[in-house]
């Protein structure tokens, strides 16, 4: 028993046609919208941290500021360093 009956294909409508370039559009809208949101936001991440991190001017002056560093920096006792190899030095002549 053959099957004569012949293969019917679908014809391709102009209608499928526009409606897949429709829809890539939109697709490629969509994907700029995206990318572009999401480069306004990182970007709006960005500039609220560097204003965060920047100092806030309190009532003392840069000037006042090094002067009590380097009060600080003095008041800071350094023992001699030659003091802690004379008994290494005096092995050494020892030898």
């Amino acid at each position: 028993m053959e099957n004569n009956n012949p293969i019917v294909q679908p014809k391709v409508e102009a209608n499928n046609n526009k409606s897949t370039i429709i829809l890539l559009l939109v697709g490629i809208v969509v994907i700029f919208a995206a990318v572009g949101g999401i480069y306004w936001y990182l970007g709006k991440q960005q500039s609220s941290s560097n204003q965060q991190s920047q100092p806030i001017a309190g009532d003392q002056s840069a000037a006042e500021n090094v002067d009590n560093l380097n009060q600080q920096l003095d008041a800071v006792d350094i023992p001699q360093p030659d003091a802690d190899f004379t008994s290494i030095d005096q092995d050494l002549q020892n030898l």
